[in-house]
Formats: structure tokens, sequence, C-alpha cells
């Protein structure tokens, strides 16, 4: 028996690894990895002569990476790119950066010139480069195995890569890659020796599936995985001598045998463990497990009730960190340091962009520039010493506007100080064209003290990175200062001064690059969720295609003159998140919780999407909610069910501004927006075991964009629902049907009423709602609205539904007017019960239902006269479901 630790907002909880499943997927990997071993074998440099075999297996061991990291590699869906294009335009930030890490293999001249156009300020040229690059071709099948590869990450990501309690806290592909980025700090300061680096990144792959024996696991998993390789003499040879360190890893004193035992210590605080299980009198049964060695240990270990091994690694873990808070931070020369990127004021740089498709790529720059454009840099300051790589499990994370990076302390005689590297990065001139200030810090992560190594732990580390970071409150945001005379302002942001291209350095560049980046890139590919194909019908040269918000809210471009669609603004954000991280007492385990979390939102996002399409299907009514369809079945007879849930589905996928981190912005139709986000972050909290707030605020597609999304996040902040120590899953949502949505104007309309606009909605609750108005049950709320929407696309509406809901608003814009004429609870209170009877005397029973909704409320309240009513709160659910139809 064996399992991990995860955080909770509450505490801890310990997930038992499900071992058939782990020992299913060794044989997926190992098919995986000798396809990819095959089309590496084949790849030539730009003049078609063959890539040596070393350069192959850098190329095996980064894709390896990738695996292991599966969220560096995926976005929210698969992209496909259309045959009648010849361009290759990319919409996740880390499609580049594998791309480029790749490519730097294969054409050895890429990573000089893409550091020199950086240095130049050609973006572009960056961009088109790493588009055209060879690597696509990996990087595009990486993708194309999405379904597969989640499923292979899910099972890794729940094994410890120590099964002991207290041990058990970082996951085995956690502990390999972070073994991996450790040999290469040692390799003679960071030289790549390539058949060491993926023995590191392989060396306890036999854990997987045989934990009680690693060792001969991880013998059988390379005699197998070599015996399914389909590769030149050559490659397998080097290949060969790979299996070979990994096999023999605990028989020495290499640079494996030593960073493994580094990456234990730092992930695995063995000493404290067992003095908390020692002076803990209720573990007397632990603490006899942890006596024993080998077979006995894991005999003992194993003879533990279920509930016994969760309780004791709960406790171990509460009394590690009372104990690691006194540890002494061990001394030393830095060998490799942590260091931690840092976009100062994302949010001033994002909505200094009225227009959607600058946003957008505005966006999508955040993350470039804080994680792309550093592992350029910083792999180009390494290269001139001894044929040296910065390797990609160097990138510890990258998103939300922040990246962590290991990096080598130094290079032959030079130092790559904290200063060093922020000069190197901020002296490019892309940066100052954006006028973007990056904040750069580092620490120690392992030291040479006394003739031998050591590791620092994550508290020491992020101890160190805190109190660098304080100088952030005493900067500015690293904007230059612009005086109001002598200059012409620019007519995008209206801010900076306009050069000679009629706008401002940063909206000049963001705009040179925004006809083919962020909402560009996206309407200029198809997609392919589970198998199912999503074609993009936006056509920019196209004389009927309609403005991209009137186009993201509904707008086909052929029926002008109609009552105008909405579009909603939803942002979303884990509640407590940076809590949560700051309980995670190990590197491993605060990698662990960033992963999962962004594997959840991406991987929850592209189920809850397929869930979508699958409503033209006949085997969609047959499956739980919480099931996303499949791509085969027979179709529903009405293609104009179908019709509608790829048109809806389509403006989601194109709508996505950003999704990844914790957190997330869409732009998407207004009838859509609530159950999408009611089932996504249903999928997601079960998956992250974290509870998220979210903000929805529905405009029409002319209004500015940037004080729209304010609004959703000041309706987000004010969602959050707090039950003790522990939150909701909620959505707060506020409807416009005139005047301008912006922070403050959200913040008076919720003093004003405050009685009747709770903001804090449940996820039950909202479902609740729905389902009265809508009259389901048990049904898939998804498939519901399809059809609701494509029903209000006909000419002459047929679905009952569509009358209920206008029903349902006509009542509730009554009660809230009432409450506005008499601001008196009590009053409204009757009012609702008069309603009641009156439309059950109409037999209007899905009114009668949300009516009981709000007073099953009151009645169960501890107090009436200070219960909520959400009435306003029903009232903006139905607008917004309204103004989403024709």
């Amino acid at each position: 028996m064996r399992g991990k630790l995860y955080l909770l907002e509450d505490g801890s909880d310990v997930h038992i690894v499900n071992e058939a499943k782990a020992k299913a997927i060794v044989d997926e990997l190992m098919d995986i990895l000798a396809c990819l071993a095959k089309i590496i074998d084949n790849m030539t440099k730009p003049d078609g002569s063959p890539l040596p075999p070393q350069s192959k297996v850098r190329l095996f061991s980064e894709l390896a990476v990738a695996i292991f990291n599966f969220p560096i590699v995926i976005g929210y869906a698969t992209v496909v790119e259309r045959k009648s294009t010849k361009e290759r335009v990319l919409i996740n930030n880390f499609d580049y950066l594998v791309a480029y890490a790749v490519e730097r293999y294969i054409n050895e001249g890429i990573r000089s010139d893409l550091y020199e156009k950086l240095k130049e300020g050609k973006l572009e040229d960056v961009l088109e480069t790493l588009e055209k690059a060879q690597a696509m071709r990996l990087v595009r099948h990486l993708s194309s195995m999405r379904p597969k590869l989640a499923e292979i990450y899910e099972v890794l990501r729940a094994i410890p890569s120590d099964t002991r309690p207290g041990l058990n806290l970082t996951s085995l592909p956690s502990h390999m890659l972070l073994t991996s980025v450790i040999a290469w700090s040692l390799q003679s300061q960071g030289y790549d020796l390539p058949t060491i680096r993926l023995a590191s990144i392989f060396h306890d792959v036999g854990k997987i599936a045989s934990y009680r024996n690693h060792v001969k696991g991880g013998e059988e998993f390379f005699d197998q995985l070599l015996g399914k390789l389909e590769v030149s003499r050559e490659f397998k040879s080097e290949l060969i001598k790979v299996a070979g360190k990994a096999k023999t890893h605990h028989q020495g004193e290499g640079f494996l045998d030593v960073a493994d035992d580094l990456s234990s210590a730092m992930d695995r605080i063995s000493s404290v463990v067992q003095k908390a299980v020692k002076e803990n009198p209720g573990l007397k049964d632990v603490e006899e497990c942890f006596r024993r060695s080998g077979k006995e240990s894991f005999d003992c270990f194993d003879s533990l009730p279920q509930d016994r091994y969760k309780e004791a690694t709960r406790a171990i873990f509460e009394k590690l960190r009372e104990e690691l808070e006194g540890l002494k931070s061990p001394e030393g020369e830095p060998v490799l340091n942590l260091v931690y990127i840092d976009f100062q004021g994302i949010q001033r740089f994002i909505s200094s962009f009225p227009k959607l498709k600058q946003l957008s790529t505005a966006s999508f720059l955040v993350d470039f520039l804080v994680s792309t454009v550093p592992f350029i840099v910083i792999d180009n300051l390494i290269s001139g010493y001894k044929d040296n790589y910065l390797p990609l499990e160097a990138m510890l994370s990258g998103y939300g506007g922040h990246s962590m990076l290991a990096v080598i302390a130094k290079v032959g005689d030079k130092t790559l100080s904290r200063e060093e590297l922020s000069k190197r990065i901020m002296e490019l001139k892309l940066l100052k064209s954006l006028d973007v200030n990056l904040g750069v810090y580092a620490s120690p992560m392992v030291v040479k003290g006394e003739g031998r190594e050591k590791v620092r732990l994550y508290t020491q580390i992020w101890r160190d990175l805190e109190a660098q970071m304080l100088d952030r409150s005493l900067v500015t945001l690293g904007e230059n200062v612009l005086g109001v005379y002598n200059h012409k302002p620019c007519p995008n942001c209206g801010v900076r001064p306009a050069n000679s291209s009629g706008l401002c350095s940063r909206c000049d560049t963001i705009d040179k690059i925004s006809d083919k980046r962020g909402f560009s890139a996206k309407v200029g590919v198809d997609y392919s969720l589970n198998g199912i194909q999503v074609r993009i019908s936006f056509r920019p040269k196209d004389p009927n295609t309609p403005d991209p918000m009137d186009y993201l809210a509904g707008d086909t471009g052929r029926k002008r003159g109609k009552r105008p669609h909405y579009i909603s603004v939803v942002k979303f954000d884990a509640n407590n998140a940076s809590a949560i991280y700051m309980r995670a007492i190990t590197l491993g385990l605060f990698l662990d919780i960033s992963y999962t979390m962004d594997f959840a939102i991406k991987q929850g996002f592209y189920e809850t999407l397929t869930q979508l399409l699958g409503a033209g299907s006949t085997m969609s009514s047959e499956k739980q909610e919480g099931e996303p369809a499949e791509a085969t079945g027979s179709r529903n007879n009405n293609n104009d069910l179908e019709e509608a849930s790829h048109f809806l589905a389509e403006r989601i996928l194109v709508g996505v501004i950003y999704l990844g981190g914790d957190e997330g912005l869409l732009i998407i139709p207004a009838i859509i927006s609530i159950p999408f986000s009611l089932v996504f972050l249903e999928r997601v909290s079960e998956r992250s075991k974290f509870k998220f707030k979210c903000g929805v605020v529905t405009v029409k597609p002319n209004h500015p964009i940037q004080f729209a999304i304010q609004g959703a996040e000041e309706v987000m902040e004010k969602a959050k629902l707090s039950l003790g120590t522990i939150t909701e899953n909620t959505i707060g949502i506020v409807h416009a049907s005139s005047g301008l949505v912006t922070d403050e104007t959200v913040e008076t309309t919720m003093g004003k009423y405050a009685d009747v606009l709770q903001v804090t909605n449940d996820l039950k609750f909202l479902r609740e709602v729905l389902s009265a108005i809508m009259g389901i049950q048990d049904s898939d709320l998804l498939r519901e609205v399809v059809k609701l929407y494509q029903d209000t696309m006909n000419e002459e509406p047929r679905f009952e539904v569509t009358e209920r809901v206008k029903d349902a608003i006509r009542t509730f814009e009554d009660v809230v007017s009432a409450y506005a004429g008499k601001r008196n609870r009590l009053h409204l209170i009757a009012y609702l019960l008069k309603r009641r009877a009156d439309y059950q005397e109409l037999k209007k029973q899905n009114v009668v239902d949300a009516i009981e909704i709000i007073l099953r409320r009151v009645a169960n309240s501890d107090d009436v006269l200070k219960a909520s009513l959400p009435v306003l709160d029903v009232m903006f659910l139905l607008k917004t479901l309204r103004s989403g139809m024709q």
C-alpha cells in the first residue's frame, strides 16, 4: 500500500495509489516513448545531414520531461492546422518553449539567433522562427496524443516517490526531474552529459509498477523498452548506456547517485520524520515499521490499515511543519539557484488595451515574457561553456505572470547572480519597447560546503525570495514616468506618448503582432477535443464577418437588425491558494500542487467543452453529467442541435483570454456562461481539491472590455464564501443592460442592493435555480442549454423552456421593483409568498419552484430578518440566459 499527501484548505488528505492503473500505464508509456524515439531517429539537420546520436538523446530527454510535466505541453485544446493555410500559428506559450528546447539540438544556430532577435526587439521574428521550426512536428505529435498522455500523467502524479508516511509528500515525476536538474548542476558547473541526464529522468521509473523492488522494476522497464525500439544502431547504443546508468544508480558515487541523494534529502527529510515518529506515543506501530528494512519494512507498512496509514501521514506532516521552522539552513557556496521571475503590474499591463485582439495578445505575452524569454536568455548565457544547455526540467513552473527556474550559480569564472540575470533579461529591447519590468530574485537550492554538496529546504529558499520581493512594494511597476508636455498621447491607451507610428511603443509592439497572435491566432486554426473536430467560422476577410466581440456574443453577421446577443466576462480564481502553497514544506510538494492545479484547470476545461459538444449526440443523454462525451456514436437526428453545440463551443474556445495556473479569464456567449462555469468549476474542484470563486459580468458587445474585466474581477472577489476555515465554490453574477460596468459601479450596486444581492452563490443553489426554471431533473445541464440556444436560432421558437425563462425574468423583475419601492425585507418576503400563490394558480410550476428555493433559504436560516434573499442574483442569472438568445 502506498499513498501521496495532498493539501486542502482545512488540512490534508492522502490518496491511495490505484495499483492496477499504475501497472496498466507502463506499457502505454513505453509505446509512446518508442514511437517518439523512432520519429527522433529520422530527423535531420537543416542541411539534411543526420543528427549525432547524443543530440538524439538530448531530444529524447526534452520529450520525456514534457511527458512527466504534461501541463507544460498542453493547452486547453488540441490545435488542428487548416490545410487551406500554410501558416503555423501557436496559441499556447509553452508550445514556443518546448519548440525552442527541442529545435536547438536540430538547428544549432537558433539559440544565438533568437537571443539576438530578442535583444533587438524583433518579437515577430522570434515567434515566426519557432513556428516554422522542425521541432513543431514533435510538439504537434505530443499534442495529438493528449488523451493518452493526460491519463498517464494523472496516474504518475498520484504516485509518491517514497511509500513511507511522512516521506510520501512528493510525487515520483517531481523527484525524478529534480534529480535530473541537480545532476546537471553537479557536472562541472552544469556541463550537459546527455546519457546521465536521461538516466536521471528515468532513474526511478521502476517505482511506477513495482515500488517494493523498484531497481528490478526499472531493469524490466528498460529491457522491454529497448526491445520495442525501432531505431538506428548508434542511437540504440546510446540508449543502452542510459539504461545501464539508470539500473545502477544505487551502486556508486557518480553524478546520478549523488543527485538522487540530494533530491531525496530536499523532499524526504528522513531524520526529522523519524524524530517526529519517535516522539509521538500514538505512532508506536509506525515507528516499528521504520526500524525494519527491506522486505520486512514493506511488509510492515503494507500491514497497516489504510486509515491508519493516512492518519500517520497527516500527523507526521503537521509535526514536520513545526520542526522545520527552526531548522538551520546549510551554508556554502551556491551550486544551483532557484530563480523566481515576476511580471510586475500584470493587470495594469493587460488593461492598457481596449480592443479584444490586443488584449488577447497581451495576455499571451505575459507568460511568454516570464518563461520562454528568460529560458532563451539563460540558455545563451551558459551556452559558451563546454557545449552546455539549460534543460527543460529547469523550468520548474511558469504561468500566472510568474516563473521558477533552476539555474547553475556559476559558468566558468562568471557568477550568474541575481543582478547579472536581471541585467541580461532587462537589457532586451523587447522589454523596453513594451515598457515592462520583470522582477528577478534568486536563492540557493544546492550549496557546497565542507567538501560536499548540501540542499536547502523549500521553506528556507522561499524565505529568502520573500525578503528580496519586499522591494516590489517600494518601487513603481517599472513603467516610464511621462511628462504631460511636448508629446501627443497614444490614441490607443491614452497614456504614453505616440511615436512615429502614431502609437506608443507598447501599443505599437502589441499591434504589430496582434494580427497573428492572441485572438487572431485562435481563429486561424481549428480544434480537436477527444476526436471531435471544431471548425472556427470566423473569417477576418469575409465582409459578412462580424466584429470580434459580436462574434463571441453569438452574432454570425448574417442576421443584422435583430436584438444583439450579449457577452459574459468570466473571471475565476482559486480560494486561499497562496495560503495552501505556503504550507508546502518541500519543493517537490509545492511543484506537485502547482502542476496538479494547472492540469486540473486545463483538463477540466477540455472535458467540459467535450461534454458540451456531446450535446448533439444521442449517447450524451445516457451519460452522467460528470462524464465527457466520447467522440464516436450515432448523432441525434436533429442536426440543428449539433450545430448549436458546435456554435457555442467554438466561441468558448476562441474566447479564452487566459487559462492556467489557478485562474482564468474567458469572454464567451452569455447564454452558456453560467451553466458552463458551473459544470467546469465542479469538475476542476473535484480534481484539484481546491475551491474557487468566480465572477460573471454580462454586457453588450460594444462595452469597453477592459472595464468589464475589472467589474468581473470585483464580482469574483466579492463572491468568495467562507464557512469557518473552508470555502465553497461560488459564482457571483452581475448583468448590465445599459451603462458602464467597472469595479466601482459593481461595488456601488452591491451596496445599494445588499439585501437582495448576495453574490456568494454556491453552485448547488445555482444548479437548483437553473433546474427549476428549465424544468429539468437529473439531466445534463449543458445539453438543456444547447437545446435552449438551438431553439432561439429558429425563426419561430418552439422549445417550451424559452417561454419559461421569459416568464421567470418578468416575475423577478417585478419582485426586485417591489423591493426597490419599499426597501423592506419583511414586505419582500410577503410579496414572494403572494407571487408564489399567483403562479401556483396559473400552474407555472417552474416559477413557483424558483421562488420556493429562495424561501427555503429564509426558513432554514438562524435569523429570518438577516437571511439571504438572493432575488437579484436570480434575476441576473435569468437575464444572463435571456440576453444570449435572439
